[in-house]
């Protein structure tokens, strides 16, 4: 194992085969298997990256996955033991859900049998999900970091494109494909010249034909130009928030904690929840928030919901504010 982080390492850094970047770092583990949130995957990074570096040797990025696989052991035995609990007291839809979830987290998908309910709490279930668990992780470096109810979503939209089952599509078709999974990104000034560019390069045979595994390589192209965006976003933020390394790790621990849905997006009611918590808002503070909101999120697609480099700016706008003395109430709240 050691020998495929060392590998990992090697293949994907920028600086050399003894450290890597914290972009490069993301591409990694997803090579590696591990699906996380950008914002997860980001707060996991920078504790071990306690010198703030942006990198990471050899030695720290073992430690981060050392980090990322106990991580999942506490994930693999909640989702047991909930599953367990909750199945007598659970009404079957509900129950079903709770067991589909738990299902996705180890990679099964719907070709895969469900866990048989007697034997959820048998002794050895947790190993037996964990070694599933590290068998299905390895599936991810032959779909280009795309874990199986993933590449089985794309398989789908692939044969949608593909309606008489030839095995590939031409570049007309994967356009109007791309365009419709990445709508934002094909109307962006800034992503878009890299977009066609992409487009353009996926014939590599230079025969007009995309077969499905040039897609899945592509569609990693367009999961790698997203996250680019979102660094320049989070990265012009701290600039203009002048906020120190600790702060953005205090920040970035309180946006995972509450994006339960790891969406790296918070909804409004959300925020609030989070601000309540700190400050109690009343209604006159409600809209008064929701103006600052307005002002401060940039978000087109969805404006009442927030990513991380916004969330920096309405922190910086409330405390520089003192929004429902909001720095005298931190201070106690974090005591």
């Amino acid at each position: 194992e050691a020998a495929d982080l060392d590998g990992a390492v090697r293949i994907f850094s920028r600086h050399g085969p003894e450290e890597i970047g914290v972009f490069e770092s993301g591409i990694a583990l997803r090579w590696l298997g591990f699906e996380l949130s950008l914002q997860a995957e980001l707060q996991a990074f920078h504790q071990v990256d306690i010198c703030a570096r942006d990198r990471l040797t050899v030695a720290q990025f073992r430690k981060l996955v050392r980090k990322l696989k106990e991580r999942e052991v506490l994930q693999v035995r909640r989702g047991l033991l909930r599953l367990s609990a909750l199945q007598d007291l659970l009404p079957a839809p509900a129950a079903a859900e709770e067991q589909e979830a738990l299902l996705r987290f180890l990679g099964c998908g719907d070709q895969h049998a469900k866990l048989p309910a007697q034997t959820i709490a048998e002794p050895g279930a947790i190993r037996r999900a964990l070694r599933h668990r590290q068998a299905i992780r390895s599936s991810y470096r032959l779909h280009s970091g795309f874990g199986p109810s993933e590449v089985q979503g794309y398989r789908q939209a692939f044969r949608r494109s593909d309606p008489d089952g030839k095995g590939y599509i031409g570049q007309t078709e994967f356009r109007r494909l791309c365009e419709n999974l990445f709508p934002e990104l094909s109307t962006s000034q800034q992503a878009r010249p890299r977009l066609l560019q992409i487009i353009a390069a996926a014939d590599t045979g230079g025969d007009g034909r995309i077969d499905f595994f040039d897609y899945l390589r592509l569609m990693r192209e367009f999961f790698d130009l997203r996250r680019t965006e979102a660094f320049e976003r989070e990265r012009a933020a701290v600039e203009e928030c002048g906020f120190m390394p600790q702060q953005i790790r205090d920040f970035r621990d309180i946006f995972v904690e509450a994006d339960e849905a790891e969406s790296d997006r918070l909804p409004f009611d959300k925020v609030g929840q989070l601000l309540h918590r700190i400050s109690p808002l009343g209604d006159g503070l409600l809209r008064e928030l929701r103006q600052v909101w307005r002002q401060v999120v940039t978000s087109e697609d969805d404006p009442w919901t927030i990513d991380f480099a916004d969330f920096m700016r309405l922190m910086k706008r409330l405390l520089d504010t003192d929004f429902a003395s909001i720095n005298a109430n931190v201070a106690q709240f974090a005591q």
